[in-house]
């Protein structure tokens, strides 16, 4: 396990003792305890080595780090040139360097510690800074922060109702009071009590075509070029790939390496049903002579993965399936050797891929906005307790739809996907609700101010992202497993390329042939240059969270998710609770007849991973 910790102010000696009880309880292994430079900062990390891993200690300056760096140079170490980078440019040490990272340094001469994460914000690290400023400490992983300082005992619920609808929290929040997420592209420095945020500047990305001077041709073979350097940079000398495969988006991130003479083994879930498992990956094992492995996913591989979820990741999701997988699929990549993995993550967001997204936001954005106040007679009307006990999340679906219909752009293509409703809250808590910070309305206007410019499909894949859970399923799988995962979609200058593109090369109109997986130029980009056979390309998008998990949690998993729901901090009516669990004949029809991805638990799936950061610590119930 990959993780470290660090701490200033007088509960050193205590955040010291609740990591190693919880290091030896939750991972099995003892951490490291280094004091460096200062009897005011401790840290203790507990790692796995490896290509993962940053740790230099040298002349006064001690730094740990997490993950990829890209940017650097050549001819040293991570850590040695971060380190001389600091001496030469002080806080500005991090400005240009790309990848997915966090790191923490401490200089002993200037008494000051500092913490940053990637500008992409790929990774992160967490923070916590009670307001007596006495004390601060972080974490890469959010629940050992929490233990460790205590704050698990003390939950901060005035965001609960907008987690438990939108599934995140906002402006780097957590569910632990004094404890947030550092933000994108920023460095936090604490010296003498005072934290300080200072920015930190981007790599310059490659400069964009001018697309509107070039046919789609010139566009396809720019992208194509971009795309040789990604996985270049990403891939450097090993000869060695395992790529998480799925369809469309992971086999052509497949294709590039083989074509970069690396020996590709691709990895896939497996459920035993045809349904729910991948087509096509012997038809991309024939084309660019890679291997393939199928990893059985069964209820036993959810339950474990649930019974530890705060250990390895970092938020509550509706789709704890999803990231549950991919770190058991980690699990036996690294167990077959590899350190390094990839992934197709980031394709769909960047190139409008989501047929669900397309075709919800086509619906919003072709309707007739209709008034506030039939909106909520509606709502009011409908807002009846047996409907939702039989309907289930077609009930809340219905219901967020009139919502959406009744708001202004941008707030009304936004975040467009829900998992609760305000009605079914009222009824999901057997206490009256704790405190709200702000109105879900206020929220969503704040969150959406600034988007008013941009084209109504790029607002809705920029809400996609926002609840995705694709951060945490890599972060935690890679700190579990000790392997590096990466995907050319999320480097700098792919992620700028993609967003300079006009829509109409994304998502042109009429109908082209697949034009329903989006990704337009980049498809033709693969058959262009020959990465791929279009049924590869073209193959219906099968959902990467699709699988029988609604049928586990109505039957295997009933008991175990049952018992795990004791740890939210309100109870829940038990008949509610039920037909939460329950495999209703309404969902069944929308799965079978609406539906993209079989999968409709989202909101027992988002209470229980909650569970798993609000219950009680061991060593707090003893």
């Amino acid at each position: 396990m990959n993780l470290l910790l660090g701490c200033c102010g007088p509960i050193r000696g205590d955040v010291t003792r609740r990591f190693a009880a919880h290091a030896l309880g939750a991972y099995g292994a003892a951490p490291t305890h280094t004091p460096v430079g200062s009897t005011d900062y401790t840290q203790s990390v507990l790692l796995d080595g490896g290509p993962l891993s940053t740790n230099y200690s040298k002349d006064g300056i001690y730094l740990l780090g997490m993950g990829r760096f890209h940017g650097l140079g050549g001819g040293t170490s991570p850590g040695g040139a971060l380190a001389d980078r600091y001496r030469r440019s002080g806080l500005g040490f991090l400005d240009g360097v790309d990848g997915h990272y966090a790191v923490a340094l401490y200089d002993s001469e200037r008494q000051r510690l500092l913490l940053a994460a990637d500008p992409a914000r790929l990774r992160t690290l967490f923070y916590y800074a009670p307001s007596d400023g006495r004390t601060f400490a972080f974490a890469s992983n959010l629940r050992a922060l929490a233990v460790a300082t205590g704050a698990v005992a003390t939950l901060d619920r005035s965001l609960e109702d907008f987690l438990l609808i939108y599934g995140f929290l906002p402006d780097n929040r957590t569910p632990y009071q004094d404890v947030y997420a550092i933000p994108p592209a920023t460095l936090i420095e604490w010296h003498a009590g005072t934290k300080t945020d200072h920015a930190i500047a981007s790599r310059p990305s490659s400069t964009a075509p001018a697309f509107g001077d070039l046919r789609e041709d010139g566009v396809a073979d720019a992208l194509y070029e971009r795309m040789l350097v990604a996985v270049g940079e990403q891939s450097g000398d090993t000869d060695d790939a395992a790529v998480l495969l799925g369809g469309f988006d992971s086999a052509l991130v497949a294709a590039l390496l083989a074509r970069m003479g690396k020996r590709v083994t691709t990895y896939s879930f497996c459920y035993g049903d045809a349904r729910f498992d991948q087509p096509h990956t012997d038809t991309l094992a024939r084309h660019i002579g890679s291997r393939h492995q199928w990893i059985n996913i069964d209820a036993d591989v959810i339950r474990r993965g649930l019974q530890s979820y705060s250990t390895v990741f970092n938020q509550p999701t509706n789709w704890p399936n999803y990231v549950i997988q991919t770190d058991h699929v980690c699990r036996h990549a690294r167990a077959a050797g590899f350190r390094f993995c990839y992934t197709g993550d980031g394709c769909d967001g960047i190139f409008m891929g989501y047929p669900s997204v397309f075709k919800r936001t086509r619906l919003i954005h072709g309707a007739w906005r209709i008034p506030e106040w039939l909106a909520h007679l509606l709502l009011r009307f409908f807002g009846r307790r047996t409907l939702e006990l039989y309907a289930g999340q077609t009930y809340r679906i219905a219901f967020n739809l009139l919502r959406i219909l009744a708001r202004r752009m941008p707030e009304r293509g936004h975040l467009t996907f829900r998992i609760f409703d305000e009605t079914s809250l009222a009824r999901l808590r057997e206490a009256p609700p704790p405190h709200q910070q702000a109105q879900i309305e206020r929220l969503l206007s704040e969150l959406a101010a600034g988007f008013g410019d941009i084209s109504p499909l790029r607002l809705a894949y920029l809400g996609k992202s926002a609840v995705s859970p694709n951060r945490a399923k890599i972060v935690g799988s890679e700190d579990h497993n000790g392997v590096v995962i990466q995907s050319p979609y999320l480097h700098a200058d792919v992620r700028a390329f993609a967003g300079a593109l006009p829509d109409r090369l994304l998502r042109p109109e009429g109908s082209p042939a697949g034009s329903d997986i989006g990704k337009h130029v980049l498809a033709a980009m693969a058959l262009r240059h020959k990465l791929l056979p279009a049924e590869v390309i073209y193959q219906p998008k099968l959902a990467a969270i699709t699988s029988p998990i609604d049928k586990w949690y109505a039957g295997d998993l009933r008991t175990t998710v049952t018992d795990l729901l004791d740890g939210l901090p309100f109870t829940i009516p038990a008949r509610y609770r039920g037909s939460l669990l329950e495999d209703l004949a309404a969902e069944r029809f929308y799965k079978r007849y609406l539906s993209n991805d079989q999968v409709l638990s989202h909101a027992i799936s988002l209470l229980v991973t909650y569970a798993a950061f609000t219950a009680p610590a061991p060593e707090a119930a003893t």
